[in-house]
């Protein structure tokens, strides 16, 4: 909430303020949440990688050492999630 809360312009919450991994839940027919697990764990690694290269400053070294994973599985998640660590 405290995301949503300093990234809102004006008095209205919408789900571009919430982090991805809420904004990326289906909902069934019923307008019952529907997530798979998949869908959970590449949201919430996503914000783990874009999070970890914001507190290196876009450093993919630095981050993977963060993250405790090689440049190179780093690369490869970069790539999947379209992440750009330039404009990080």
């Amino acid at each position: 909430m405290e995301r949503a809360v300093l990234l809102c312009d004006d008095d209205v919450i919408r789900s571009e303020h919430l982090p991805p991994s809420l904004q990326m839940i289906k909902r069934d027919d019923a307008g019952v949440a529907k997530r798979t697990l998949t869908a959970v764990i590449e949201n919430t690694e996503k914000e783990l990688i874009v999070d970890a290269l914001k507190k290196c400053s876009g450093k993919q070294r630095q981050a993977a050492r963060e993250l405790g994973i090689t440049e190179r599985i780093l690369g490869y998640k970069i790539k999947k999630y379209g992440i750009h660590p330039k404009y990080i």
